[in-house]
């Protein structure tokens, strides 16, 4: 196995073990069983568990981050139907995704114990994951408006707004009519 595949099959190993066990149970000594490497090839690899936690989580943040892009882009791009359009992004948004299971464990883990890590850690992991889509969303929206199918002042909140109602309900036609009812432009009885 070379230097790059060690470091790979690290990084798949501590994210299993962080996403099962958590940040404060986990141990290189846990990874390095998963890993098949011995820990001092962890710690060739990172100085610390703290640094490969980190590690861990923002490069799966980013992975995540790079997929609901590519789903914002699916299907909030040449909008006729913009209510059929939502739709089928909460659809997508939270369509189970096996390679992406690791992540969702291990962020929820970490929003557990985030206050058993550095704060800049979790600010790092808001900065690639969340915030990241939430700006793609947020962009998207303002073009949307551009083109008079939107009426929304604050296209980041409306961006939040609607990533946490399609993550909290899966009834994602009352989500979208709720959240179109307050950001569809009024036309004025003339």
């Amino acid at each position: 196995m070379g230097r790059a595949d060690k470091r790979e099959a690290i990084m798949r190993a501590a994210m299993a073990v962080f996403g099962r066990v958590g940040y404060l149970v986990a141990s290189i000594d846990m990874i390095a069983a998963e890993a098949g490497v011995s820990t001092r090839t962890i710690y060739n690899h990172f100085d610390s568990k703290e640094k490969l936690f980190a590690e861990v989580l923002l490069t799966s943040s980013r992975q995540v981050a790079e997929a609901h892009e590519a789903l914002i882009d699916r299907n909030l791009t040449d909008v006729t139907d913009l209510e059929s359009a939502l739709v089928n992004l909460a659809e997508d948004w939270n369509r189970p995704s096996p390679q992406l299971a690791d992540h969702f464990a291990l962020s929820s883990r970490m929003a557990a114990e985030r206050e058993h890590f550095p704060r800049e850690i979790y600010e790092a992991w808001r900065e690639a994951g969340p915030w990241r889509v939430q700006g793609a969303l947020a962009s998207r929206f303002e073009k949307l408006r551009d083109q008079g199918k939107l009426d929304m002042p604050d296209t980041r909140f409306a961006a939040h707004l609607l990533s946490v109602m399609v993550t909290e309900s899966k009834d994602y036609k009352q989500i979208v009519h709720a959240f179109l009812y307050g950001y569809v432009p009024r036309r004025s009885a003339e």
